[in-house]
């Protein structure tokens, strides 16, 4: 009635993904829907003769919960209870009927109260920050933040929701999770993937990608010998031969325990673009391999 937010009325989860999940986004509507379900009732009579955790004049709603709780029926049963309404299952008071709720928003009321006996996930603070661990994030996961507020309603007015969804891509890419390998190959040793050359040159296509904020990256490769001559590898925009961002060579003079290498990046666009990692010998008689694990972007140089 005020106005401003109630921080009670917030839900914020931050879920690691592989890939699109539906699994993610519907767990997150079934919160969304115990939340309308809690608020909802509140804009009803339901107040005058139930409260969350203790007994009034009916029992508490923790109290219902518990009672149904390996009740395979029990939503049914609750939302017909709270749209007709009737009495003794708790004593000689009759629950008063709610002829003109619709059946949904019955069923979030019931969501809601079968939800109070299970532990729900807490909710993210408001405002704060992420820290993501190298596991979250993997090479290409999502990181994938949900935030969800439910209004209060009003007199004849049932609360409403909104929902924000924001994807951030890891920024550790191994060349396993490109969309596109154009001769290169995927091979596994000692369980990590690596992407060696099969011809001269070859190039990993990583699609939609924002390098706002990067100014480098750093190159993870392996290698079981020194080239014979050099690896050049060299990232660009959308295509092969498109602007160069950044490069770095693989001689026959580099260490070979030494197995990242920083490159620093120009020219980057704004929005987002194709990334294209070319990778090439300068010599075709070259015998050795360089193989690439990924690399990670970073915002320093």
């Amino acid at each position: 009635e005020k106005g401003g937010i109630d921080n009670k009325s917030i839900y914020v989860k931050v879920d690691y993904l592989s890939g699109p999940d539906r699994a993610q986004v519907m767990g997150h509507q079934i919160i969304t829907s115990a939340m309308e379900g809690k608020n909802l009732a509140a804009t009803l009579d339901c107040k005058a003769c139930h409260k969350e955790a203790e007994k009034s004049v009916g029992p508490s709603y923790k109290m219902v919960a518990e009672k149904y709780s390996k009740d395979s029926k029990a939503k049914t049963y609750l939302t017909n209870k709270i749209i007709k309404g009737g009495g003794g299952v708790w004593g000689d008071v009759a629950m008063s009927a709610h002829p003109d709720l619709k059946k949904e928003d019955a069923e979030m009321i019931g969501d809601w109260i079968l939800g109070l006996n299970k532990k729900a996930a807490a909710s993210l603070p408001a405002k704060g920050s992420i820290t993501p661990t190298e596991q979250d994030l993997g090479k290409g996961n999502l990181m994938q933040i949900t935030a969800t507020y439910t209004d209060k309603g009003g007199a004849g007015l049932r609360p409403q929701s909104g929902v924000g969804v924001l994807s951030l891509r890891s920024p550790v890419l191994g060349v396993e999770t490109a969309n596109k390998l154009e001769r290169m190959s995927i091979f596994e040793f000692g369980g990590r993937k690596l992407g060696v050359l099969s011809e001269n040159s070859g190039t990993a296509t990583f699609n939609n990608v924002s390098l706002k904020h990067v100014k480098s990256l750093e190159l993870n490769y392996g290698m079981q010998a020194v080239p014979d001559y050099a690896f050049t590898i060299s990232w660009h925009i959308n295509d092969a031969n498109g602007t160069k961002l950044g490069e770095v060579q693989i001689g026959h003079d580099t260490n070979p325990m030494v197995t990242k290498v920083k490159v620093p990046l120009q020219n980057i666009p704004e929005g987002n673009f194709n990334l294209v990692m070319k990778m090439e010998k300068t010599n075709s008689k070259e015998s050795q391999n360089v193989a690439v694990i990924g690399f990670r972007l970073l915002n320093g140089n």
